[in-house]
């Protein structure tokens, strides 16, 4: 049984560090397309959300 738990852990702690690099990779390719200028203000993008959800601040 304890062979399963470890392996079970093991398994999920893999799978939570690839996330992780995955994650960290859309964040740097966020900050490249900043760098270049691309992408969307902000502020123009929580507006659209708000519209779109009727969300009032």
């Amino acid at each position: 049984m304890q062979a399963a738990i470890k392996s079970d852990r093991e398994s999920v702690m893999t799978a939570m560090e690839e996330n992780q690099k995955v994650v960290r990779e859309m964040v740097m390719e966020s900050y490249r397309d900043m760098q270049e200028g691309e992408g969307r203000d902000y502020k123009e993008f929580f507006s659209d959300l708000e519209k779109k959800y009727g969300c009032a601040i």
